[in-house]
């Protein structure tokens, strides 16, 4: 019993990991349209997280299109066949004197 729940266990890691690094790479070969599409341009890329049901979210390192001077940051995710932009939030909006 243990063995079979062991093995159903990695199995079932092995079929969510693949989907979603294969998620992750899609998500990396659009993410710069969408943005744009949202008046962002990238400047930096922060990372990923794998996600069993999103597939995964891919972060970056903003800047408005009309440069305002702040900096962002952002993910982008993938919802069936569109492309979704999480978490945005200034990271300088505030400087000090």
């Amino acid at each position: 019993m243990k063995k079979g729940l062991f093995i159903a266990l990695i199995a079932a890691g092995l079929f969510f990991n693949s989907g979603c690094s294969r998620n992750v790479d899609d998500v990396k070969q659009n993410a710069e349209s969408t943005f744009e599409d949202n008046g962002f341009k990238i400047v930096g890329y922060e990372g990923y997280k794998l996600s069993p049901v999103m597939g995964g979210y891919v972060w970056y390192t903003l800047k408005k299109s009309d440069d305002n001077g702040i900096t962002y940051q952002a993910c982008i995710g993938k919802w069936f066949d569109e492309y979704h932009m999480y978490g945005l939030k200034a990271v300088d909006a505030i400087k000090p004197r």
